[in-house]
């Protein structure tokens, strides 16, 4: 297991500080805490409607750039008809969409904002903006966490972006992080959950933070922890991947989780399920053809259900990850050369049945994406005396892969004069298929 993500941080309340039992009584699920509602009409929740359980993603946005936007997302409480609003401060907010604009300029002491969602029963929850007062891009410093909430002795990513690299990292209030930026909570609590601070600074001594809270597994939740472990935040995807995903319940839970549904969060905000898959010892794989979405930034979502068909949604962290295909443009013309689509470092190219790439078109990366076959080199005679010769062969790859050509160096002959004539010749594989994408 690999590449575990914290946890999200609607999971952390129903984790770490509004921890939930339940139990079924006939046709009706009995919970308390954390307002969780059931997909399945047989199945009904008791506090359906009480005021726990809403959301709002992200809590707080620092340091947003003048004129930027910023979406907000919701989940949980009433779980529909969800509306947006500013309540204080400068910018506008979509009502629908929750796409917060700042203002085109940002004043000292006035650029702050507080935004709040609304459920369709009138429950309410706020977040908070601060903008950016620097007058230049380059000292926007913005820092963002893998995850907001998580467990003792667990690691998460931190992300600096904007100001001026390189940085550095400080922690307050528990843990530790490194020079890379990963941060690792404490192995033990003052009480159920702390918040601890994480500080960023870039080398023009400008500063952002970001809160982590650090929580504990609740004995006897009936609530799922997920991890998305084939994956890691933001990484670069394409073709057809395999989502992996592990599953497991708290401690001394009643109830076990039977499948699991990811979801893709499109960048319009909809969401699709893209596959559904029965748990195996905790854990499923749901394969992810990026190639049928436009290239772009992409969230994935994972929900857990019980043999009740109960669902317990949003149990990790939302994953952004970025498609990367090649254009329908270029897929065809890449048939059109014969080439076929494939993947590379995370990226779609074509590979090419030739030795450099058509007109239009240039080598990928270094241009070490071939594959060679072996090729004879003959180092000739430098006298024209005597037929005395020198000959080698060059090694090769049959398998796409980034690889530079195989070379062989053989020495020049005289015949009727020295060994070698000082002078040496080196020949290459011969390449037969190259990567290529579309030059720009």
């Amino acid at each position: 297991m690999k590449n575990f993500k914290g946890l999200n941080q609607s999971l952390g309340q129903v984790l770490g500080f509004c921890a939930i039992s339940a139990s079924l009584v006939g046709l009706t699920l009995v919970t308390s805490g954390c307002g969780i509602s059931s997909p399945n009409p047989g199945v009904t929740s008791a506090n359906s409607g009480a005021s726990v359980g809403l959301t709002i993603d992200p809590i707080s946005v620092s340091n947003m750039a003048a004129g930027s936007t910023h979406t907000f997302s919701a989940w949980g409480g009433s779980g529909s008809g969800y509306t947006f609003s500013k309540i204080s401060g400068v910018g506008s907010i979509d009502a629908n969409t929750g796409v917060y604009t700042a203002p085109s300029s940002a004043t000292v002491g006035s650029s702050t904002a507080v935004i709040q969602v609304t459920d369709s029963v009138g429950l309410t929850k706020t977040a908070t903006i601060s903008l950016a007062t620097s007058v230049t891009s380059a000292q926007r410093l913005t820092v963002s966490v893998a995850s907001s909430v998580a467990l003792v002795n667990q690691t998460t990513q931190i992300t600096a972006s904007g100001g001026t690299a390189p940085y550095t990292y400080g922690v307050s209030g528990g843990g530790s992080i490194d020079g890379s930026g990963r941060y690792t909570a404490p192995s033990t609590l003052s009480g159920t959950e702390q918040t601890v601070t994480i500080t960023v600074t870039d080398s023009a001594g400008i500063s952002a933070t970001a809160p982590i809270t650090v929580t504990q597994v609740v004995v006897g939740s009936t609530a799922f922890v997920g991890f998305f472990t084939s994956l890691d935040l933001g990484q670069i995807i394409a073709g057809t991947v395999p989502v992996e995903v592990s599953v497991y319940k708290a401690y001394n839970s009643d109830v076990n989780a039977a499948y699991v549904k990811v979801v893709l969060e499109l960048p319009n905000g909809n969401r699709l399920v893209v596959g559904t898959q029965n748990l195996s010892a905790g854990a499923a794989s749901v394969n992810l053809n990026t190639s049928s979405y436009p290239n772009g930034d992409y969230i994935l979502h994972l929900s857990a259900f019980d043999s009740n068909s109960v669902e317990y949604a949003e149990i990790a962290d939302p994953l952004t990850v970025k498609f990367s295909n090649l254009s329908a443009q270029a897929r065809t013309q890449c048939t059109a050369q014969g080439g076929t689509a494939v993947v590379a470092n995370g990226r779609q190219i074509c590979q090419i049945p030739s030795s450099a790439c058509p007109v239009g078109w240039i080598a990928y990366g270094s241009g070490h994406w071939t594959t060679t076959v072996a090729t004879f080199c003959d180092g000739g005679s430098s006298t024209g005396c005597g037929d005395g010769h020198k000959s080698g062969t060059t090694g090769f790859h049959d398998t796409f892969q980034d690889l530079a050509p195989e070379t062989v160096t053989v020495p020049e002959v005289a015949a009727c004069g020295p060994a070698n004539s000082g002078r040496n010749r080196t020949c290459s594989a011969t390449i037969i298929a190259i990567g290529c994408v579309l030059r720009s």
